[in-house]
């Protein structure tokens, strides 16, 4: 995820580029002899506060989306604004070329407008949504991580168990390792109470 720096410097750099062509193209426009180029010319010019707003608001949605909740709150607000602006232009582009091609075909902007504008804010605000309830899934299973590891170790530690019983019931040969520390003990008591016993015999006359 870009950090909100690098959107502005990008969209900022996406548009001075986007001038820097457009200027190029206006100073090479008289060399070129061609009515559908300088038409296209012209409207991108008498455009270019059009898309000047689009990269502005392109740039504040972009860090609305950029930032976590609750802060990206108005994210699906800005774009659905964009997505107006967008669909402005756009119409402004169809009606350009329709001059040339003259389909009769006429588009419903405003209402088409006006629907898009409130879809954009429900899936927006339903994005934000979903990302919030994946989020505190991913933190809950975070959290459970430990516990199921430790029940893991637990049940490891019934299953070796068990599995010693059953080796003791069955009359297999036991390490000392096996033996517990009270039985060691014991062992070792008698022990050395036999080597008390033997050293006693061997000092009387």
């Amino acid at each position: 995820m870009k950090s909100s720096f690098e959107i502005v410097i990008s969209s900022i750099v996406g548009f001075l580029i986007f001038i820097a062509l457009l200027l190029i193209a206006n100073l090479l426009s008289p060399y070129i002899n061609n009515g559908v180029f300088s038409s296209i010319l012209r409207f991108l010019t008498s455009s270019i506060g059009v898309l000047a707003i689009i990269t502005l608001l392109g740039l504040v949605n972009a860090i609305f989306w950029n930032m976590r909740f609750p802060f990206n709150i108005l994210a699906p607000i800005t774009s659905a604004f964009l997505s107006s602006y967008i669909w402005d232009f756009l119409v402004n582009f169809w009606n350009f070329f329709e001059a040339y091609l003259q389909t009769g075909i006429t588009i419903p902007s405003e209402l088409i407008k006006l629907i898009m504008f409130w879809i954009v804010i429900l899936v927006g605000y339903f994005i934000i949504i979903f990302r919030k309830l994946t989020s505190i899934s991913k933190m809950e299973r975070e959290i459970e991580k430990p516990i199921e590891e430790k029940k893991r170790l637990e049940e490891k530690r019934r299953f070796e168990e068990q599995k010693r019983q059953q080796e003791m019931r069955k009359g297999k040969r036991i390490s000392w390792s096996d033996v517990g520390n009270e039985f060691k003990k014991f062992f070792l008591n008698i022990g050395r109470s036999v080597n008390s016993l033997f050293k006693r015999k061997k000092k009387k006359p």
